[in-house]
């Protein structure tokens, strides 16, 4: 699990809704609130996006997931994750509120609205992770700007069920998410995702990829009373292509 990034994630989406409609007086960027740490980071920018091609698309089939769009029935199980309780919660960016009732409603209407106009982003900006064995919604992906003026993408994960950690699904799930993203948008000479040092799975999952820690600041976040570091970890186009030279599934593959 990585930082809350739900709510820009969606926005960017909605953005991105909004262009395909013909609604292309929205703000080019935003600023707001987000998740990482003081970066100021913006929305996307749907005009940026949209049109770009991309030698993979979804459905992504890895070994034991699977990244695809969004489907109707993945909605229900959606928004029943979105609810307090869930033990995933208390890794994505804990320091910040859980979305309101709303806010969870307004995100599952928004895929409701793309599901039904099958007119998602391209690239995407989110997709789900789903069971290669039964193909249930076990997560999601999703990216974000930091600074697109510098080519600067974040990215995020969640999964959702207890019952696929430790298992290395989300190690598959990342991976395909930035080889995806690597080809989609050429433009890209680094990833980069935001942590914190509470979130040891996150953390795991970015070495064995191949990330490095970039930012360490100490005692940044707050998480039941006590301080932890805020994290940044990044990955350049070139290391990427050193470890992963036929692409990170195939190199998963055979190792």
């Amino acid at each position: 699990m990585d930082e809350r990034t739900d709510e820009r994630a969606d926005r960017c989406a909605d953005e991105c809704a909004d262009h395909r409609r013909g609604r292309r007086n929205a703000p080019r960027n935003h600023e707001h609130d987000g998740p990482e740490e003081g970066s100021g980071a913006t929305a996307l920018d749907p005009a940026s996006d949209v049109g770009q091609t991309c030698d993979m698309h979804p459905p992504i089939h890895g070994a034991h997931v699977t990244l695809r769009d969004w489907r109707n029935e993945d909605l229900a199980p959606f928004r029943r994750w979105l609810e307090p309780g869930h033990t995933w919660h208390r890794f994505d960016g804990p320091y910040y509120p859980l979305g309101t009732p709303e806010q969870s409603n307004a995100s599952v209407e928004l895929r409701r609205r793309l599901i039904e106009a099958n007119s998602f982003p391209s690239p995407r900006v989110d997709l789900v992770i789903a069971d290669a064995e039964d193909d249930r919604l076990i997560g999601r992906v999703n990216r974000y700007w930091i600074s697109e003026e510098t080519d600067w993408l974040a990215l995020g994960i969640a999964l959702y069920d207890e019952r696929s950690w430790g298992r290395g699904l989300g190690t598959e799930a990342f991976g395909l998410w930035c080889e995806y993203l690597w080809s989609a948008m050429p433009r890209l000479v680094r990833l980069d995702f935001r942590t914190w040092s509470g979130n040891l799975g996150m953390q795991a999952i970015g070495r064995r990829l191949g990330f490095r820690e970039e930012a360490r600041f100490r005692m940044a976040r707050i998480v039941d009373g006590d301080y932890y570091d805020g994290l940044g970890y990044g990955v350049l186009r070139s290391e990427w292509i050193a470890l992963y030279p036929d692409g990170f599934d195939a190199e998963r593959r055979t190792r």
